[in-house]
């Protein structure tokens, strides 16, 4: 997925249609930044809000991001694909900067299914 950033309005980083693949839950995700030209201006949030977010009858919690390691990290203890896709959709990227790099950004999400197996969607 491509998005568009433009200076002073955060960009969603998966669009409407975004789908997670497993035949069973997830445990947790970890979302990253993975190169951050301009540093602690970078961030990842989520439009539901930050700690423990009710979605579609489910508790998942929604770490702050971290500037240090470029993570957002979201974790529940059986979240089905839906209510996860749901969480994604809603994860945006922004830039506080004054003057923003105009280097790609490139973000990677890594999910957790409810039996260890691990990797991108």
């Amino acid at each position: 997925n491509t998005a568009v950033f433009t200076e002073g309005t955060a960009v969603a980083i998966a669009d409407a249609a975004a789908t997670l693949t497993d035949d069973g839950t997830i445990s947790s995700m970890t979302i990253t930044l993975t190169n951050r030209p301009d540093g602690v201006s970078e961030t990842l949030s989520s439009t539901l809000g930050t700690g423990v977010q009710n979605v579609g009858g489910q508790n998942i919690t929604i770490g702050a991001y971290n500037s240090g390691t470029g993570q957002l990290q979201l974790s529940g203890v059986t979240i089905t694909t839906a209510n996860m896709e749901t969480v994604l959709r809603s994860i945006q990227y922004n830039n506080a900067s004054d003057d923003p790099a105009v280097t790609n950004r490139s973000i990677t999400v890594s999910a957790v299914d409810n039996a260890a197996n691990a990797g991108p969607t």
